[in-house]
């Protein structure tokens, strides 16, 4: 819309508008200002869900492990198991964290997402990611 005004604003010879207001319009749409806030609208709205689902996924993610605990451990007690090696299991757990993290490629990300958006839009974005994650309600 921006753009249509900005065109016909500077191809109509009757417009009242000042050279110097046309230019900042047009350059406003194309330069980056609405790339910008459009991009910090989106990284908000995206961090605020991030946070939210992390939230619930927390949440559910200890209660699950409180349950299996418990069965463990219950079952332990009644004899149908008799011995955890808990020092075994925390090693394989981290061996297993260990290899995902090694599977993940960061350079692969940072090339393909944020070098192709541009400087405006990814600012944007990251800026109205932090602000939605941060939210306070």
């Amino acid at each position: 819309m921006f753009e249509v005004f900005a065109i016909a604003a500077t191809t109509n010879a009757t417009s009242t508008l000042p050279a110097a207001t046309t230019a900042a319009i047009t350059g406003l749409t194309t330069g980056g200002l609405i790339p910008f806030g459009g991009s910090a609208l989106v990284g908000y709205i995206i961090g605020f869900a991030i946070k939210k689902m992390t939230k619930w996924l927390l949440i559910g993610l200890g209660v699950l492990t409180g349950l299996i605990f418990l069965a463990v451990q219950w079952m332990a007690n009644n004899g149908y198991i008799q011995g955890v090696k808990w020092h075994k299991f925390g090693n394989n757990i981290a061996e297993y964290g260990q290899h995902l993290a090694t599977q993940i490629d960061f350079n692969n990300l940072q090339h393909s997402v944020f070098g192709t958006l541009g400087i405006p839009i990814s600012s944007g974005l990251g800026i109205g990611l932090l602000a939605g994650f941060v939210r306070t309600r």
